[in-house]
């Protein structure tokens, strides 16, 4: 799942101190990456279904197949990665 998988790659950072503005402007540059299909970053929070994670990271149901194989039972899921990874 690695945003950098499949060839070359820049990778774009945003930062902010709090604020009453801190949101909308995280929300904004997230609109912008998933224009471009953007991939996120998995040590950063994002909104992204999984459904886009899919779409946009080529080996995301090879992912899904290993993490059901060796975590039949769930004890490693959330509800975070359960929505972005399905």
């Amino acid at each position: 799942l690695s945003p950098a998988y499949g060839g070359p790659v820049v990778h774009v950072g945003v930062y902010a101190s709090e604020g009453p503005d801190t949101p909308g402007y995280f929300r904004s540059f997230e609109q912008l990456a998933k224009a471009r299909r953007g991939r996120p970053h998995w040590g950063k929070s994002c909104d992204v279904g999984a459904a886009y994670v899919r779409d946009v990271l080529p080996r995301a149901r090879d992912f899904a197949a290993l993490r059901q194989a060796w975590d039949p039972h769930g004890v490693l899921r959330s509800a975070y990665l359960d929505a972005r990874l399905g």
